[in-house]
């Protein structure tokens, strides 16, 4: 403090401890009070047991629950009101990006996983990052979208479990919700706009590992668009061969050096 005496880090913070996978306390996270000044959390600094690259808050708990699918929240305040709620299968990370780590940790516990980030262009922008990790880790993803309220926590406290519960029900396939953010960002009425957002699409279309979904999330992107589903087609395949000659011309590359 300001005469030279010791004062806490963690003043005027609601303490939290955080408890690794195996149930042991690797550190603690804490959240502002209401009217205070400083940041909104602020977590036990990193060392050998409290990697934060590593670290679910929440996954000691979330692992027995009998729910079929894991729940993504961002803040650590969410997991506690949802747990409070009944959902014993809500989980975040300690005010850091999904890792790849992360998703090895969740995709050993369950096969599924439903982000709920908040509603904000930050928290739309993290559970687009996150949405690869994941897949790539095994799990199936989906996408709640969070109405009427900025986080889940909010959302609770104003319409009750049960509306959450329905909320979890309606979480949408993650390739839908790509396809709605990037419509967001396009108007379809103008030509050469629609053009600008069939080729992002096609480009999300055509990252899709199986046949059946290019085809179902094709005819999805092609309705937004207004356009036949035999055209959007055509571009997928086109933007499919296309990369598969670039993947060739780079193993070559990589063959000569």
């Amino acid at each position: 403090g300001k005469n030279g005496g010791v004062y806490d880090k963690f003043r005027a913070r609601l303490m939290l401890p955080v408890i690794d996978v195996r149930g042991e306390v690797a550190g603690f996270t804490s959240r502002i009070l209401p009217g205070e000044e400083g940041a909104k959390y602020l977590n036990t600094p990193e060392t050998i047991a409290f990697k934060k690259g590593r670290l679910i808050y929440a996954l000691n708990f979330a692992k027995s629950t009998k729910r079929p699918n894991l729940v993504l929240v961002e803040g650590n305040i969410d997991v506690i009101t949802l747990h409070q709620a009944g959902f014993d299968n809500v989980v975040a990370t300690m005010g850091t990006a999904l890792t790849e780590e992360h998703a090895q940790l969740l995709s050993r516990y369950f096969p599924e996983a439903i982000i709920a980030y908040d509603g904000d262009g930050a928290g739309v922008s993290a559970a687009q990052r996150a949405i690869p990790l994941l897949e790539r880790a095994g799990l199936n993803v989906k996408v709640l979208r969070v109405k009427g309220a900025k986080d889940p926590d909010e959302f609770i406290k104003k319409y009750g479990p049960e509306a959450f519960a329905r909320l979890l029900d309606k979480s949408e396939n993650h390739i839908d919700y790509r396809l709605e953010q990037l419509r967001g960002r396009y108007d379809l009425s103008d030509d050469s706009q629609r053009v600008e957002f069939l080729r992002e699409a096609t480009g999300v279309i055509a990252s899709l590992h199986s046949a059946v979904e290019r085809e179902i999330y094709g005819g999805h992107a092609a309705q937004m668009a207004g356009i036949s589903a035999e055209a959007m087609a055509q571009e997928v395949k086109k933007e499919l061969r296309r990369r598969i000659q670039k993947e060739k011309k780079q193993q070559e590359r990589r063959d000569l050096s």
